[in-house]
């Protein structure tokens, strides 16, 4: 197709006409802003190139996001690294965290009540001692700020981000082999679940990742785990 240059003229008009709506859009949208919507905003890091986000990756590192977010939302004089009772916000023992916690860099150690909340089910669910593990790690910037809101309302704290240190790729092929006990779980629990601790949608929703999902983000986990290096679809990944 030939383009001619009025052809190129009227393009120009039209974009230079978008960015002008864009940008009063933009100015319109700030000038309606409160610091609680600018805190919201912040801490769930819309800026994905800065995250370092790519969808071509089999495995993305959320830590350098985390930290992103809890700088953004301290920016904006918010309580970014302590909970409103004094606790921070990373605190947990490795050696608490309950048996069904999915692999990756984030968990739950700590003593005390599960989540009831309704950003917890994306991502937290509660053991038979009401203990919140992770059930599904943060694979976006958008997931890693809601899970951080999710941990920040567990009255007994004890978000962990540092599942890296420990974790090792026979642990990792370890909990997967063990696969079956979780589903068991699963199901027991959705046969006589605690309506406070075990929404059931939440863990069939947890059953549907363990079936289809969890195996390719735990094999990009292990690439992550053994090489340092964040695969991309093309990279071979070592099997569970």
């Amino acid at each position: 197709m030939d383009v001619t240059p009025l052809s190129v003229s009227a393009f120009v008009v039209a974009a230079v006409a978008v960015m002008r709506l864009a940008a009063l859009a933009d100015a319109n949208l700030k000038a309606r802003e409160t610091p609680e919507a600018r805190h919201s905003w912040a801490l769930r890091g819309y800026d994905h190139r800065a995250a370092g986000w790519d969808p071509c990756l089999a495995y993305w590192d959320p830590l350098p996001m985390a930290h992103r977010a809890l700088d953004a939302a301290d920016a904006l004089d918010a309580v970014a690294d302590r909970l409103g009772n004094g606790r921070p916000l990373v605190d947990g023992r490795w050696a608490d965290r309950s048996w069904l916690s999915v692999p990756g860099p984030f968990f739950i150690g700590a003593d005390g009540v599960g989540p009831d909340a309704p950003m917890a089910a994306a991502h937290l669910l509660a053991d038979d001692g009401r203990r919140a593990f992770v059930h599904r790690q943060p694979r976006t910037p958008r997931e890693v700020c809601d899970f951080l809101a999710a941990a920040a309302t567990l009255p007994a704290g004890g978000c962990g981000w540092d599942g890296d240190e420990y974790w090792t790729p026979a642990a990792v092929r370890a909990w997967w082999a063990d696969r079956d006990r979780v589903r068991a779980w699963i199901d027991a629990r959705l046969a006589d679940p605690d309506p406070a601790y075990h929404d059931p949608a939440t863990l069939r929703a947890f059953a549907a990742h363990l079936d289809h999902g969890l195996e390719d983000y735990l094999r990009g986990y292990l690439f992550w785990l053994i090489t340092g290096r964040q695969p991309t679809r093309h990279d071979p990944l070592p099997p569970l």
